[in-house]
């Protein structure tokens, strides 16, 4: 289901990604993503369009306090 709003969001020009949290405690942000995504997240990232991010599993995310989250845009 959300990858289809993704899907959708995308088709209709909105720079739209999915996440799952639990992959972002593991590896780095760019890693997480879809082949696609990274075709069009180096352009949203450059310009001023509104971008959208789906994360998922959010309270299933086996995050600790030790643990981190890899988000260049965070930085």
């Amino acid at each position: 289901m959300i990858e289809a709003q993704v899907e959708s969001l995308n088709c209709s020009a909105v720079a739209a990604f999915f996440l799952a949290l639990q992959d972002l405690a593991d590896q780095e942000f760019d890693r997480c993503l879809e082949r696609d995504d990274d075709a069009r997240l180096k352009p949203w990232l450059e310009g001023t369009d509104r971008g959208v991010f789906f994360l998922d599993s959010l309270d299933e995310a086996r995050l600790n306090d030790t643990a981190t989250v890899h988000n260049p845009l965070l930085q």
